[in-house]
């Protein structure tokens, strides 16, 4: 997931997602000055700090659910942009196997329409 956000003077925003193991986390932060806190899987504390003008945060994740808590305690705007990798829904993909298929049926009662109308049509 990319993003790139922007949050006023004295905003704060948190965000939860869950991670696949061993995979590469990247955050940057500029602004005035902020607080940052993440937590990894288990709730272990990676970053909890106040920062000054930049931040270029990266680590490797463990499966599970990561947090990211950030403050903007400046007087400035804050941008917050990156790519946090996240774990695929296993029920996403059932999904799309179950539109796929149900698009199969309509086109093969179409067609099975179209070769030959059955009585009462």
């Amino acid at each position: 997931m990319d993003f790139n956000d922007n949050f006023g003077v004295g905003e704060s925003t948190i965000f939860q997602f869950e991670s696949p193991e061993n995979s590469l986390q990247k955050l940057m932060i500029t602004g005035d000055s902020f607080d940052v806190k993440i937590l990894t899987p288990g709730n272990k504390e990676k970053f909890d700090d106040s920062y000054k003008n930049k931040a270029d945060l990266s680590w490797f994740s463990t499966a599970g659910k990561n947090t990211i808590k950030i403050q903007n305690t400046g007087q400035s705007e804050l941008n917050a942009q990156g790519t946090l990798e996240k774990s695929r829904d296993p029920l996403f993909f059932t999904y799309h196997i179950l539109v796929i298929t149900a698009g199969v049926v309509v086109i093969g009662f179409s067609a099975a329409f179209s070769a030959k109308k059955p009585r009462g049509f």
